[in-house]
């Protein structure tokens, strides 16, 4: 029995837990908006959102990936994505076989043909087949690394316009993985990159502007136990590492 409990915000020192959801299946999308958690899941065959409704039947694939936008329900694969209940369909670029797509609660954003796209409008160019990105409630982040060339770009969630001047200093290494995930006004880009045999952790802060409001500035998270603490509430990438 799988659960998904929400943590309240009460004083330091102690934590309150609501469980809201429980399930024998799979969660495959969880997403906070406007204060509401809305879910997917897939118990016995079939692909449920919160109100139970059934979207989908069928078995499970690791090739589909999972977006929730209010009612909308978005299914990626190969290219491809398509929204339900609208059956609305979107040719979209992938990056190392993740297709890029992206959803907040007012639009929807993805790249096709080395162009960034806000609802069929083109916000900005990006390096085609190297680029991914992650979209928060004010800013969205773009990443891209092609051989020793690394760069980031913000840009605003309703305006068109990219604003590629940020400096994000990597240093040598094969970048392994990337992630952003954002607060209502910053966004925490974490990245890991291999070095002869070595993996490495940075995070970078950034802000809509994107100006880098790191502690130091895309600081090194250790090896041993890496657990960076919430964007939620503050601006440092810090780490706890277990001794």
């Amino acid at each position: 029995m799988k659960s998904v409990g929400i943590a309240p915000l009460i004083p330091p020192g102690s934590v309150q837990v609501t469980t809201v959801l429980q399930t024998d299946g799979v969660i495959l999308a969880a997403t906070l908006t406007a204060g509401q958690l809305q879910w997917l899941i897939w118990e016995e065959g079939q692909f449920k959102r919160k109100d139970r409704t059934v979207l989908l039947t069928g078995d499970l694939s690791p090739e589909f990936a999972w977006y929730l936008q209010g009612q909308t329900t978005w299914i990626a694969q190969q290219g491809q994505v398509v929204g339900l209940p609208t059956t609305e369909r979107i040719a979209v670029d992938s990056y190392q076989g993740r297709p890029q797509f992206a959803v907040n609660d007012r639009h929807r954003y993805w790249l096709h043909q080395g162009q960034l796209m806000r609802d069929h409008a083109v916000v900005g160019e990006v390096l085609a087949g190297q680029t991914q990105f992650w979209v928060g409630p004010r800013f969205g982040l773009g990443f891209y690394r092609a051989g020793q060339l690394n760069g980031a770009f913000v840009f605003d969630a309703d305006r068109s316009g990219i604003n590629d001047r940020l400096s994000l200093s990597m240093g040598a290494g094969t970048v392994v993985a990337a992630h952003c995930t954002f607060s209502q006004s910053l966004g925490w880009l974490f990245v890991t990159l291999q070095d002869q045999g070595v993996l490495q952790q940075r995070c970078w802060v950034i802000a809509p502007t994107g100006q880098d409001a790191s502690a130091g500035g895309g600081r090194g998270m250790g090896r041993n136990g890496i657990r960076p603490l919430s964007p939620l509430g503050g601006r440092r990438c810090a780490v706890r590492g277990h001794g």
